[in-house]
């Protein structure tokens, strides 16, 4: 009688089991028909066959890139828009040489923080010296000044309006090309800023916070 007892509650048990497995099924098969989901290898795709929605703001490239791009372009002379626009700014025997760093590197399509750390490493070691309107607060080379001012002389680009006399709070990455592109989207004005700061002849003796003069056209 014991046994049968025991042979019953065993088989309670199993129906019971097989019911939560069922109810579960069931439940999984919902869901999956409701929400239109399928995992499969731990992607998900959408009952319509439509890809998850991607993150915007990525598609963006940046200066280096786009100055790789015109290099291989055969209608484009990046070496030589690059010497230009570093004798604008440096027209030594020394500013050839951070003008052959640069087309090196663009050449070789390495991205902006490298050619960052390549120029202003060379420039430490006193292969080429810092032309003064490329030099920051913090006394490092405005990289990303240097490679906006190649790639607007490669585009031709100009200001869209007649920029506006207005004032500037120095902050430590600022240069006077940088100053000059943001107001004016033309790096090699940036004379007229120095000019209109009698007390700012470099901007490295400047001071974090010191207001700026930027006269208008």
């Amino acid at each position: 009688m014991t046994d049968a007892k025991k042979n019953f509650s065993t088989i309670q048990l199993v129906f019971i089991q097989v019911g939560l497995l069922a109810v579960f099924i069931g439940t999984s098969q919902f869901f999956e028909v409701q929400w239109g989901t399928v995992f499969d290898r731990g992607q998900v795709s959408t009952r319509e066959g439509r890809p998850p929605a991607e993150e915007p703001g990525g598609s963006v490239e940046s200066p280096a890139a786009l100055l790789a791009q015109m290099y291989n372009d055969p209608y484009s002379d990046v070496s030589e828009t690059v010497d230009v626009v570093v004798k604008s700014y440096e027209n030594t025997a020394k500013g050839r040489v951070l003008a052959s760093y640069l087309v090196w590197a663009i050449s070789s399509a390495k991205p902006d923080g490298y050619i960052d750390t390549l120029l202003n490493s060379a420039a430490k070691n006193g292969d080429f010296n810092i032309p003064e309107a490329l030099l920051t607060l913090s006394g490092r080379l405005d990289t990303p000044s240097l490679l906006k001012s190649v790639l607007l002389a490669g585009e031709r680009e100009k200001p869209k309006a007649p920029p506006r006399a207005q004032q500037h709070l120095l902050k430590l990455s600022d240069s006077l090309a940088g100053l000059s592109l943001t107001y004016y989207g033309n790096p090699q004005a940036h004379m007229r800023i120095s000019d209109a700061n009698e007390v700012m002849p470099r901007i490295a003796e400047a001071q974090v916070g010191q207001i700026v003069e930027i006269p208008g056209f």
